[in-house]
């Protein structure tokens, strides 16, 4: 089955005809994975600066107060000192990881951060057993390998939001049509050599993505099915 695929069956024609609640959202772990795997390749916020308080040591280096420290999200999140074969999109990576992991350090004994499972910003660890399911066996050595929101106390405050809001859009798109690259997109080459990196990472020019929609055959069979049930039913 392909990963298109397999994403359209999870969600299944189900969720067209009736209003998303949050523990639809909860099922479908496929398509949390696939939307991981999505952020880890094309982080929606390519570098993320911080400006230092007072002097910090960072390895050999000394870094005065005041100075500018970029994170470099994207490359964090694509070499392959960090991740097995980064260049290829994997959702089973994140197979074996809590739907609500969003920060990944795959040292073992890395302790949670957050409030638990509803807080967004959970940090797993866990060595061989999740490290390796995540990026494999380099990952699991190095760290914080994957942090689209960023990390800590000022990481992003409407990640809980953002996170809601794409999955129920996703979920409610893949149920009710298919979709496909417009050919004129030039396949998966062509939309990667449109990227173009901002401080958020976007497609050179101004006519973004673009793709064709058509309904589901079973979605529409199921809401015409669900508009002619009687009220109650």
């Amino acid at each position: 089955m392909s990963r298109p695929t397999q994403t359209r069956e999870q969600v299944g024609p189900g969720f067209s005809p009736r209003e998303l609640v949050l523990d639809d959202l909860k099922r479908l772990p496929y398509l949390s994975s696939a939307l991981k795997e999505a952020m880890r390749m094309l982080p929606v916020v390519s570098i993320m600066g911080r400006v230092a308080e007072r002097t910090v040591k960072v390895g050999p280096y000394t870094v005065p107060p005041g100075t500018i420290v970029a994170t470099p999200l994207f490359a964090i999140h694509n070499t392959k000192h960090n991740w097995d074969a980064p260049e290829e999109y994997r959702p089973e990576r994140w197979e074996s990881v809590p739907v609500e992991t969003y920060v990944w350090d795959g040292r073992e004994g890395a302790s949670a951060a957050g409030s638990g499972a509803g807080s967004g910003d959970t940090r797993s660890g866990g060595g061989d057993s999740r490290g390796g399911a995540a990026g494999g066996p380099t990952c699991a050595r190095r760290g914080i390998t994957f942090m689209p929101f960023s990390e800590g106390p000022r990481n992003c405050v409407g990640q809980s939001l953002a996170k809601m809001e794409v999955m129920a859009l996703l979920a409610k798109l893949l149920a009710s049509f298919q979709i496909e690259l417009a050919p004129e997109m030039g396949g998966r080459e062509g939309v990667r050599g449109r990227e173009s990196t901002h401080l958020t990472l976007q497609t050179a020019g101004t006519k973004g993505i673009r793709c064709r929609l058509r309904p589901r055959s079973d979605a529409v069979g199921a809401g015409r099915a669900s508009a002619g049930a009687p009220a109650g039913a």
